[in-house]
């Protein structure tokens, strides 16, 4: 059994976004926007963003609060989409970790522990300065 983090979400897990509606719609309790400090976003090329560790970087997203009671479920199935293997880190496409991240409660920015997924070593291969998302904004990634 997994402790009952929040998740931290920054791309198509977002709210609106199609894995929002397909996995998270109607299984959290409370979602916050959020950031990352320390993390880069990249992903210009494909068609969902990758975060990585990045000195002075910040990655825009949502802080969800899953119900306790669906709270298993949500998280396989979270891990089964992100290519996670808790037994096979090295070779999982993302790779959950547990992190702090601040997130908006009532107009203040609180530090929250929280489950996110980095991207792996396999996919960190794949991509190069030129897919950085500048502004760390999935969502709002065109509007620059």
């Amino acid at each position: 059994m997994n402790e009952q983090l929040p998740v931290f979400v920054y791309g198509t897990l977002r709210h609106g976004c199609g894995n929002y509606e397909a996995l998270l719609e109607g299984c959290t309790t409370a979602e916050f926007s959020a950031q990352a400090e320390g993390l880069a976003l990249y992903g210009t090329r494909f068609a969902f963003p990758y975060a990585a560790v990045r000195e002075g970087g910040v990655v825009v997203g949502e802080l969800m609060v899953i119900d306790p009671q669906r709270y298993d479920e949500v998280l396989r199935h979270l891990d089964i989409l992100e290519g996670y293997e808790q037994k096979r880190p090295e070779s999982s496409h993302y790779v959950r970790v547990t992190r702090t991240v601040r997130c908006e409660i009532d107009g203040q920015w609180m530090p929250r522990e929280a489950y996110l997924y980095l991207a792996g070593s396999r996919a960190i291969a794949r991509f190069d300065e030129g897919d950085l998302i500048p502004g760390g904004d999935w969502v709002n990634r065109h509007a620059a």
